[in-house]
């Protein structure tokens, strides 16, 4: 992983509707690849909520109490 991926840094940005949609007009989605993309955009949406909603139930004094097994 890439600086700041666990703490919402740049890695998060790609799940943001607006870059989305830049990125749909950057690609130039046709209106037959429409479908597709409308998968895409909302599988990229659901796991960064997804990623965003464990992040948030980590418990940061269970983890610094951890050790390596």
């Amino acid at each position: 992983m890439g600086p700041g991926m666990m703490h919402g840094g740049p890695g998060q940005t790609v799940a943001d509707p607006a870059r989305i949609d830049a990125l749909k007009a950057e690609l130039a989605i046709t209106s037959a690849q429409e479908p597709a993309w409308s998968k895409y955009a909302k599988a990229v949406q659901d796991a960064a909520a997804t990623m965003k909603t464990t992040r948030e139930n980590v418990d940061p004094t269970v983890v610094s109490k951890m050790t390596p097994s």
